[in-house]
């Protein structure tokens, strides 16, 4: 089976011509305020009945023949508790759009460029699922409304800059209810995950580039190692951005090795490191964004550089 994944972030923009690149906007990341869409009116407080963030429900729920070997790209039902997916209405039934994380109770993160045109009315978050194409497992998802979208004010679309936006629930989690959610950690500010760090991006999006491929019903993971900004700038460029395009530091590179990649239709997907940490917890590194291709050899995928964003979603999270 081939263990190209999921999501897209961006692929339109895509040439020689240095079309990803932007000097027009400033690369500030810090965001003092976020530009809200829908009416708030909550306040944002610690949940003590919340469980511990970046552990697995049950370890995975693994069966009792598993060898640790994974030999296809499914998941585990509650290996990712805090991988979400995020639905429209606006054609009349609720269509698949792309993934995001779950932070806390009542906010999750995902990238701008899958919210930048919806207003909190036309979106549905569904939390706990696995198989999309069942309803059999251990517990059931929950769909929730929004109530405000939190865009990153330096959001540009023409290059995907600051491509983060936090979603905010109409209703809180009940924890107790959704034993198999948890919440994914959030890394330090401006900690940056290492290059060679092994890491696991998750979605339901196609096995293939754009119409080649298919929806997946199972979620499905893909492991990648984080690229160094330098190597992944000069792989993009020879990739066919050209010459011009530099990276920008929201951006965080992973992958590179053929077959295994994020693909079209799981933008926003979280990219996480350290899954096999039972003490502290899988920190979330970045969330799926744009690539050119994907799984080609020796051109990495780029995603949202989360470290570099930690102090805005505090603050967005804050927005009264």
């Amino acid at each position: 089976m081939k263990f190209a994944l999921i999501c897209l972030l961006f692929v339109g923009y895509v040439n020689s011509g240095g079309i990803m690149f932007d000097n027009l906007l400033p690369s500030f990341l810090g965001g003092r305020s976020a530009q809200a869409r829908g009416s708030s009116g909550h306040m944002l407080h610690q949940d003590p009945s919340a469980p511990q963030c970046g552990l697995r429900f049950g370890h995975a729920m693994l069966g009792r023949g598993h060898t640790g070997l994974d030999l296809d790209s499914d998941t585990e039902f509650g290996e990712y508790p805090w991988h979400v997916a995020i639905l429209t209405n606006t054609a009349g039934a609720r269509q698949y759009i792309c993934g995001g994380a779950l932070i806390d109770c009542s906010h999750i993160i995902t990238a701008a460029h899958c919210v930048k045109s919806l207003y909190p009315e036309e979106i549905v978050v569904r939390i706990g699922d696995w198989d999309a194409a069942s309803k059999t497992e251990l517990y059931k998802d929950a769909s929730h409304t929004v109530s405000d979208i939190f865009i990153h004010e330096q959001f540009y679309a023409g290059s995907l800059h600051n491509d983060i936006a936090v979603l905010r629930l109409q209703h809180k989690i009940h924890w107790d209810s959704m034993p198999h959610v948890a919440p994914i950690c959030l890394p330090q500010p401006h900690a940056q995950t290492l290059a060679g760090t092994k890491c696991w991006v998750t979605g339901w999006g196609k096995d293939a580039f754009l119409q080649q491929g298919e929806y997946q019903a199972i979620l499905q993971e893909v492991d990648v190692h984080v690229v160094d900004p330098r190597t992944c700038q000069n792989a993009l460029q020879l990739a066919g951005l050209g010459n011009r395009f530099q990276m920008h530091p929201g951006w965080l590179c992973a992958g590179g090795e053929e077959g295994k990649d994020a693909c079209s239709g799981d933008g926003g997907g979280p990219l996480v490191c350290g899954t096999e940490d039972h003490h502290t917890g899988a920190t979330l590194a970045g969330l799926v964004s744009w690539g050119v291709g994907c799984g080609e050899r020796g051109v990495p995928g780029v995603y949202t550089n989360i470290a570099n964003y930690v102090n805005w979603i505090y603050d967005t999270m804050n927005i009264v």
